[in-house]
This record gives C-alpha cells, structure tokens and sequence, in this order.
C-alpha cells in the first residue's frame, strides 16, 4: 500500500521547476548538467539519499526530467522541496524505479527518448538488478555497433544519443590519431559507370563497411556512428554546392577532431574515402574561386583520381597517381595516345 510515506519516490521535472532551482536557459538545455545539477540536489540534501535522473523529450517534443529517488523514509513535501516543487508520486516498492526510468512495463511511454541518464547503477545496487545501461556498455565493449545494440531491445533506441555517444568515444579511444589514407576523386559522365563505384566497393568490402552519402550537407553523415564507423566512405553529389571546408573535414587524416553534423558530431574514422562527381578537379575548383589554388590543395589531400568513361560501350576506369595528375584533358590525351601513367579497368577488373 501506497502511503504518504515513503523511502522511494518518483519525480517529473519540468522547465518551470529548473527555472524554480535558477538555472539558465543554457544550463537548463545541457542535458547532463541539468541532471546531475538535480541528482545533486537530492544526494546532497540528507545522508543516504540516491537518485537517478533522466533528461527525456516526449512524442510531442516536450523537455523534461524524469527521477527516481531512494532514501530514508519521508513525505512529498519534503521531497517536492528538495526537487524545487516538481510533481512527486511515492512508489508502492524499490522495484517500481527502474522500470519508471527506463519506462517498461506499466510505465511505457511510446516515442519518447532520453537524451542523457545519470545514476542508474545506483538504483540497480538498490534493486540487485543490472540495468539497460550496464548491458549496452558490454555490448559496446564485445564490439556490436549501435544499430545492432538497438535492434536486440525495442526500448534500447531510447537510449540512443547514448549509445551513439558512447560508441563514438570508445572508437575514438582506440583509433590512431593520424590514420593511414587512400582517398580518391572519381569523375565522369553518370551513365559511364562512376554510377557504379559504391555497389563495387560492397562487393569488394562487405555491406556493413561502407557508408553511401548523397552529399547535401554534414546531415547526411548523421547516421554514420549508428552504422559502426564503416571504414569506407562513399560521397556522391560533389559538386557547386559543396562546402570546400566541409570537404576538407571529411579528407582529414585525423581523428582528433570532429565532423560538425545535423543532430550531433561525429568523429570522422573512415580510412578509405571515394568523393563522385561529374566536374574534373580543376573544373570543380574553378566552381569554387580560381585565386585560392583549390586544385592544388585538393590534389594534396588526394592519392588517386579516377576518370570513368566508356570504351567500346564498356564502362571503363583510367586510373592514375594524384601526385602525376595534371588536368582532365591531359588524361583524355594520353588515354587516346596509349600513355598509360595509371592502370586502365573495366568493371570486371576492379
């Protein structure tokens, strides 16, 4: 039986009740301050006190906390003081706190995500029970990307900005800070078979190692983490659109940095990089300013360029050193001349 009484509580935390607590806008909108600003807020108001705090926004895009409290018996007022004047239901068992965190059971609530959750281990004790987050941390730790965490449990993809975050950061610690590059320039005509690049390279790599991206701004590396961090990547779209400093992020040799994404950043850990386009490099450049030697910086950051073109109605691909690169029509010239400085191949022979 439920009593005014209680040793464990649950508490919905609103905007209202963070602006109570004087917390800035900024502060309020940090999903990680702002719960542990309010796991604080309990822990620190009497011995013994635990508290588990998540920062969710509902279906309807409602931001809110939600807490589970543990402590020494009390009433809803003291709690609801202690929680700057948020709703407090007391619970009928300890049991009931983590299925209100994690929102299972009687306590499902569809669609809605937690953006951040901090103390759940200290329920979990409480309890004797390991949480949703101590298994995804050890399936993180055996290797399963975030797509394959989320497709074991349904309410595992509440979690996901976690899980993403804590992927990106495990990836990140393990890789070399400078990686060792092939990053290649295709370009030709879209029925000359540069069309065909990203199906060759699964077929020589594996589905689950490329990433295909119709380039039209960082959002659409948004889902590159969820899929593993694949090792190659595939942008198609190059082209007067493109940003020439987004271009640079993603032929980085380096891991130490970010890529600036839609929903959240990315740590570019690709080692293999195929940029599709219909523009030659120099032609691309001159889309771009001649005066600020593009060509010259993109050829720096390149090993190979490849021409795609049709030979005999046969998709074909000349192949050459972006060091002995000089322009699209120098390469159309040797090829018609049979000076061969790359390799010639076919679809077949790739």
């Amino acid at each position: 039986m439920i009593t005014d009484k209680s040793r464990s509580w649950f508490a919905t935390i609103q905007k209202g009740n963070m602006k109570r607590a004087g917390l800035t806008e900024e502060e309020m909108m940090d999903p990680e301050y702002v719960a542990n600003f309010f796991k604080d807020s309990w822990e620190n108001s009497a011995k013994g006190r635990k508290a588990c705090v998540a920062t969710c926004v509902s279906k309807n895009g409602l931001y809110h906390l939600h807490a589970a409290l543990y402590g020494q018996p009390t009433t809803v007022k003291a709690v609801a003081r202690c929680m700057y004047d948020s709703h407090i239901e007391p619970t009928a068992s300890k049991k009931d706190l983590l299925p209100y965190i994690n929102k299972t059971g009687k306590y499902a609530e569809q669609g809605e995500k937690v953006l951040y959750i901090v103390g759940e281990e200290q329920i979990s004790t409480i309890q004797g029970n390991r949480s949703d987050l101590d298994i995804i941390k050890e399936m993180i730790e055996d290797g399963k990307t975030p797509d394959e965490i989320m497709g074991v449990n349904i309410r595992y993809r509440r979690f996901e900005k976690m899980i993403n975050s804590e992927f990106d950061y495990q990836s990140r610690k393990n890789a070399p800070i400078k990686k060792k590059m092939c990053r290649v320039w295709h370009y030709g005509n879209y029925d000359s078979g540069i069309e065909d690049v990203n199906e060759l390279l699964i077929s020589k790599h594996g589905q689950d190692k490329v990433f295909y991206s119709q380039f039209t701004g960082f959002g659409s590396l948004d889902t590159y983490t969820k899929m593993g961090n694949p090792p190659v990547l595939v942008v198609d779209n190059i082209g007067s659109d493109t940003k020439i400093n987004d271009l640079f992020q993603i032929l980085t040799e380096y891991t130490n940095t970010y890529v600036h994404c839609r929903y959240e950043n990315i740590t570019p850990l690709w080692t293999e990089v195929h940029l599709l386009s219909s523009f030659s490099i120099e032609e691309f450049a001159a889309l771009h300013g001649r005066g600020r030697n593009i060509k010259g910086k993109l050829l720096n950051h390149l090993e190979y360029i490849e021409y795609h073109f049709l030979l005999d109605g046969v998709p074909t691909t000349y192949r050459i050193p972006a060091s002995s690169y000089k322009n699209s029509e120098t390469v159309i010239e040797d090829i018609r001349n049979n000076i061969v400085y790359g390799e010639i191949m076919t679809d077949e022979t790739q």
